[in-house]
């Protein structure tokens, strides 16, 4: 009885450990998956009211298409009243408007800066610590550092294409 009692009990307790083991690796790892997630960095929508204190990112389009050691091309999609969150360009970009509408655009301190109506395609570089329009003769010139609202009747929606190769985090004029 004493050596299978204590096989017995030896096996028991390997098992256990076992069992523990997996256990604690799952319970880590669906840990550390749920940190992940209520961390991800998507884009903080910002509204009139809490422009002043949203997070800023680098998210200047809805969602991210496609990107290359080149480029970043960019879905915009904003329904009427949407706001995006507050962010910064940090690249020279295009973008094309497939849906036209009103917007408006909030600066860093949440003042309202002015509004648009967003068709065509416009192109934009980077002039310090703000954006100039490229290739018109009176261009519209923006903070770097915005965001932007949905004030039209209809969805919004473009297409922005970012030029990696023409970026500054600082205040270098591109």
């Amino acid at each position: 009885h004493g050596p299978s009692l204590a096989l017995h009990l030896s096996n028991t307790f390997k098992m256990e450990t076992k069992l523990s083991i997996q256990m604690f690796w799952l319970r880590s790892s669906f840990l550390l998956l749920l940190v992940a997630w209520l961390t991800s960095s998507d884009p903080a929508p910002c509204t009139p009211e809490t422009a002043a204190s949203c997070v800023l990112d680098e998210y200047v389009g809805s969602t991210l298409l496609y990107e290359d050691a080149s480029v970043r091309v960019w879905d915009m999609t904003l329904e009427p009243g949407q706001m995006t969150s507050m962010h910064r360009h940090n690249c020279q970009y295009y973008f094309t408007v497939i849906s036209p509408t009103e917007l408006e655009v909030y600066l860093r301190s949440g003042e309202r800066s002015f509004s648009f109506q967003a068709e065509g395609t416009m192109g934009f570089k980077i002039v310090g610590d703000n954006l100039a329009q490229i290739g018109v003769d009176n261009p519209i010139v923006v903070s770097r550092t915005h965001a932007a609202r949905n004030i039209g009747n209809g969805t919004y929606k473009e297409i922005l294409f970012e030029s990696k190769d023409l970026c500054s985090k600082d205040n270098t004029e591109l």
